[in-house]
């Protein structure tokens, strides 16, 4: 029985993420066709396209860009890390993903503005950070348990970070408040609400015995992904925890396996006419009906958010 939740995050492929969800939402670059952007394995699959043209310098460019105080210098910068990307897409092995991300980055530059890059406010900067991310992730695993095991979450107790505390309580407001109504959008399904009336407390590692728990098992997890040899009382205790726990890998190789596993017949199985005639049915459909949805709920879901955060800050 599976007992305990991994989420494995890194760097790089937060990182890339970021740079694609920024400026290659179709919602905001014209140049993106709603289905590269929307349908899940086209959108994963260009998004590792364009982590293959990021470099050491572009990145902490672009990540300078999220973070930069002031609008007018985002917005300066902006064009700038496009360029540095546009430079590097020759590295790209097929000529559709050059044309795509291509067009789709000269846009970008020569409209900056259209392109949300900044937001203002301190909580909503922190939600860039790997500490956000995860938290967000591990409240999805901690409904996923509540699901199987048809028991509510009453109780969420975290290591206590004096610079993340006051957006990890926003967060789990936001989303345990969030409305339980599901969304079907481009094949998936989705629910804003997770771990509906709950509490969540903050508390001092020395005080809970739970928590030095998991620091101990996330020490010993860290120094295995390294590389370094485990003691065999280590290695006992990180199989155990593994062996019973959901693992969520937030990384090229993670979500590669993922994708393979749920589409891998799709993208590399016969493509017979009845398929293409109904997959060219359903992106006339999709673009007709769902599109104006999905925005009219972005904005509805953006307008609580920023009412929330309004009311916190």
């Amino acid at each position: 029985m599976r007992t305990s939740f991994f989420r494995v995050l890194k760097k790089k492929y937060l990182l890339a993420t970021k740079v694609f969800d920024s400026i290659f939402d179709s919602g905001e670059n014209a140049a993106i066709s709603w289905e590269d952007y929307n349908l899940r394995p086209l959108r994963i699959i260009l998004a590792f396209k364009v982590a293959h043209i990021i470099d050491a310098d572009t990145a902490r460019m672009f990540w300078q860009c999220l973070l930069i105080p002031k609008e007018a210098d985002a917005y300066a910068l902006l064009p700038q890390v496009c360029e540095r990307l546009i430079e590097n897409v020759p590295r790209l092995p097929d000529a559709r993903s050059r044309e795509i991300i291509t067009d789709g980055l000269v846009w970008a530059r020569d409209h900056p503005e259209a392109i949300q890059i900044l937001n203002d406010r301190r909580s909503a900067k922190q939600g860039h950070f790997p500490n956000m991310v995860a938290f967000t992730n591990l409240l999805n695993g901690l409904q996923h348990y509540s699901q199987l095991w048809k028991r509510p979450v009453a109780r969420i107790t975290h290591d206590q970070q004096s610079e993340f505390e006051k957006s990890l309580k926003l967060h789990h407001e936001i989303f345990s408040n969030a409305s339980p109504e599901q969304m079907k959008w481009a094949g998936e399904t989705y629910t804003l609400q997770v771990v509906p009336d709950s509490e969540f407390v903050v508390s001092e590692d020395s005080l809970s015995p739970g928590i030095q728990i998991v620091d101990i098992v996330l020490w010993i997890y860290s120094q295995y992904a390294k590389g370094k040899r485990l003691p065999g009382g280590c290695e006992r205790l990180l199989r155990y925890a593994t062996d019973h726990a959901w693992i969520s890998d937030f990384s090229f190789k993670g979500v590669e396996e993922t994708i393979l596993e749920k589409y891998g017949e799709v993208l590399f199985g016969e493509f017979p006419a009845e398929k293409e005639a109904w997959a060219r049915g359903y992106l006339v459909e999709a673009e007709n009906v769902e599109l104006p949805q999905w925005n009219s709920m972005k904005r509805t879901m953006c307008r609580h958010l920023c009412d929330r955060i309004s009311a916190t800050n």
